[in-house]
């Protein structure tokens, strides 16, 4: 299976070259030349490898649908494995960041030293669950132990519009707790790491030495993943891949059962060094509560527990490195 980089493709329709027994062909619209349907539909090991950037869109499937190739001779590339509508599919994180770690110079994380912070955690757009991860981090006074970024981006939410919405959405104790300390709340600052440019993401320039300084510098991270408390498939992007290329111990604030899932692809993770439990829960507050609540007790270890955490998890880290490095097979069928 060739690797892709969904993000860098600019060309309208790309023919990708022959791959043991197959062929793809790559489509990020639905004008496929003629020359190109004929082929997939007269030969059963020629494929269409289809993409609508990130996003999950039904409308490309469809249309292709529309023109009369079958179902079982597309491939979605996207990050939601649960897309019911397709039989197969290909994640688009993993793709690029495989591509990516290729690409990385030698560098060296989890080093026994003592650490500036213990986690780190990015979040650009302010999708509900990372400004809610943020205020339970000030309100337990664990802000000050991690890398944390969380400014303005291109939905220009700000505290005072979402700080209302983090108070529907919680339980009593938590309700409690955030209302007790909503004036330190919305009085934070906006916090940048690599970037203070969180608007335009394609204008960006990321200083990889920046990033990579964050990851040695920490030593796990709490990745903040598209969706939580939606009731949508699971979907993993780069940015739960990117730990995995960093060499980084994760927890995944995401849909329940994504762990189960990177299992499913060949990735380790890290029960019982890190408790887990959380990706069995399907009460997004419940699950929220088993996160904060790890993350605490992490973050809170003396250098001694720090220096076993890391002999602990340094195993699954390198494997799931490799194993992320070495991906020359990403297509999976759903289901």
């Amino acid at each position: 299976m060739p690797i892709i980089n969904p993000g860098t493709i600019s060309a309208n329709y790309i023919r990708m070259r022959h791959w043991g027994e197959h062929n793809y062909w790559y489509t990020p619209t639905c004008n496929v030349p003629k020359e190109v349907m004929e082929k997939v539909l007269s030969d059963d090991n020629t494929f269409l490898l289809a993409c609508n950037e990130y996003e999950v869109d039904s409308s490309i499937l469809y249309q292709l649908l529309d023109l009369g190739i079958p179902r079982k001779k597309i491939v979605l590339i996207t990050e939601d494995a649960d897309f019911t509508l397709a039989n197969y599919w290909a994640c688009g994180g993993e793709m690029s960041m495989t591509m990516q770690c290729r690409r990385f110079p030698e560098f060296k994380t989890l080093e026994k030293k003592e650490y500036l912070k213990s986690f780190l955690n990015f979040n650009r757009r302010w999708r509900i669950h990372r400004p809610f991860f943020v205020a339970l981090l000030k309100s337990n006074n664990l802000l000050d132990k991690g890398f944390v970024s969380l400014g303005t981006s291109d939905d220009y939410q700000t505290w005072d519009l979402v700080f209302d919405k983090l108070i529907k959405l919680s339980d009593e104790e938590f309700r409690q707790l955030l209302t007790k300390h909503k004036n330190e709340i919305v009085q934070l600052p906006e916090m940048y790491l690599d970037s203070d440019n969180l608007v335009d993401s394609k204008d960006r320039i990321d200083n990889f030495n920046k990033i990579i300084e964050l990851y040695q510098n920490s030593y796990f991270s709490v990745v903040s993943e598209t969706y939580f408390f939606e009731v949508v498939g699971r979907f993993l992007t780069e940015k739960t891949f990117k730990s995995i290329g960093f060499k980084h111990p994760f927890i995944l604030m995401a849909q329940p059962y994504s762990l189960k899932l990177l299992k499913n692809m060949g990735y380790k993770t890290f029960h019982p060094i890190i408790d887990e439990s959380y990706d069995n829960e399907v009460d997004p507050i419940k699950r929220m509560k088993l996160i904060i609540n790890d993350v605490e007790r992490l973050s809170k270890m003396n250098t001694e527990q720090v220096h076993t955490f890391i002999d602990e998890v340094k195993e699954v880290v390198e494997h799931n490195f490799y194993t992320l490095l070495r991906k020359n097979q990403h297509i999976k069928k759903i289901g």
